[in-house]
């Protein structure tokens, strides 16, 4: 199983040029049309971000990075509604839709945090 930290985030962000922040230095998270406009780096950064802040919240991710970076990739290039989504939500959904065993806990996060 894959468990990402903030250490593997920052780790990450050093070795590929920084992840989007915001003016008081935390990372924030990015939407779907600043993904379609970022470079590769910049969008496995923010692919990382998602999948710490899902497993944070107990979602055990089960597939690899570059998997989830092209489910997203492929649902922004199909469907311009996403263009204003944050990210972390186009995985949650992704996951929600592909990894029923992982359901519950999406739910159980989403009463938590509508926003996800």
């Amino acid at each position: 199983m894959l468990r990402l930290t903030a250490a593997m985030v920052l780790i990450a962000s050093l070795c590929c040029g920084g992840v989007s922040v915001a003016s008081n230095g935390v990372p924030r998270e990015t939407r779907g049309l600043e993904w379609l406009e970022s470079s590769i780096a910049l969008r496995m950064e923010s692919v990382l971000y998602s999948m710490a802040l899902l497993s944070k919240n107990g979602i055990e991710l089960s597939r690899s990075p570059n998997d989830y970076y092209n489910a997203i990739d492929t649902r922004l290039k199909a469907d311009p509604q996403l263009y204003a989504s944050d990210i972390t939500q186009i995985l949650a959904q992704y996951v929600y839709e592909t990894e029923p065993n992982l359901r519950k806990s999406l739910d159980a996060m989403r009463v938590k945090n509508p926003s996800v």
